[in-house]
């Protein structure tokens, strides 16, 4: 098995990597990637980030959302979270199965005196609380296992990020979070480690001691084709936010009127406005609006009746 460490904390670049190792690295051995990320939120392949999301929380404190290629559940990045993924031949034995890449870490785990569970959705579990998560996903003749280890997160901002507008009678489909029951492995280890170390151990415990030889290292042509996945895709609001699942989402605005929308591929399908005041204009300005502020912006300016900006934020902010 290679492995490609990455030093890059920009998460666009790791996720752009990953993706550029399953589709496009030709390279018969199975490989590892290893990474962390400065503080990001990223949302799983199927999440909504304005439903499925503490949005308003996330947007005052200007923290980036990135879309990645795997489903599951978003979760909150910061230097204290080690991200892995196998990427590996698309086998029957591998297909499913969580436990032929969670095993070691198990074992890994164990040795440092932490012993875990692997339950049947992934979860990496100790005395009831997450300790790692784990998705999977297809790709022709290849497969990626991807997973994070908590190490020393910063717990109370994954809550804040994570904590949900509640679902109503009307919603569409959408990724039910269990965001309040993960612990640090830090807190559990039997030897002060620092994340350095910890990481360090890990390597040489899924690799072995021959880490250095089978470390692969990008080239320039490997990143200038990463850095082409990142503009061409997960930089955009087209699969940030395009990707999103349809939704409802309803808003009071300014005490005036109701308003109901139906979002279908990030653009604005329907729109209901219940309100005393003539509200044609407005329903023209929305109707088949992307659903950003750069759209809203360019539509509200044909409707003067309302202060588009206290608008925009009532629906995307609050």
């Amino acid at each position: 098995m290679f492995t490609i460490i990455s030093n890059e904390t920009n998460a666009l670049f790791n996720l752009a990597l990953e993706e550029y190792v399953l589709k496009h690295l030709n390279i018969e051995e199975d490989i590892l990637l290893i990474w962390q990320n400065r503080e990001t939120v990223i949302i799983g392949r199927d999440q909504n980030p304005y439903r499925d999301l503490n949005y308003p929380y996330i947007h005052h404190n200007e923290l980036p959302i990135y879309r990645r290629l795997t489903s599951g559940e978003t979760v909150y990045h910061d230097n204290g979270v080690i991200n892995y993924s196998f990427i590996v031949k698309n086998l029957a034995e591998n297909r499913n199965n969580h436990q032929v890449f969670v095993q070691p870490i198990l074992d890994f785990l164990r040795e440092l005196g932490i012993t875990c569970d692997l339950e049947e959705s992934g979860d990496i579990c100790l005395n009831g609380k997450r300790v790692s998560l784990n998705t999977q996903r297809l790709y022709k003749t290849k497969m990626i296992h991807h997973g994070v280890l908590f190490f020393s997160t910063d717990l109370e901002k994954q809550t804040q990020v994570l904590d949900a507008p509640a679902l109503n009678e009307f919603e569409f489909n959408k990724v039910i979070i269990n965001h309040k029951n993960i612990s640090n492995l830090k807190e559990h280890l039997e030897d002060d480690l620092s994340i350095k170390e910890f990481k360090n151990l890990l390597l040489r415990k899924l690799i072995g001691e021959d880490l250095f030889d089978k470390k692969y290292e990008l080239d320039y042509i490997d990143k200038t084709k990463i850095h082409k996945i990142i503009k061409e895709k997960y930089d955009t609001w087209e699969w940030i936010y395009g990707e999103s699942p349809d939704f409802i989402i309803k808003k009071e605005f300014d005490n005036r009127m109701m308003i109901t929308l139906i979002i279908k591929q990030g653009i604005i399908d329907r729109v209901s406005i219940d309100s005393f005041e003539n509200v044609m204009g407005l329903l023209k300005c929305l109707e088949g609006c992307a659903f950003n502020e750069e759209a809203l912006e360019e539509s509200l300016v044909n409707c003067p009746s309302v202060d588009s900006v206290k608008f925009i934020d009532t629906l995307l902010h609050q």
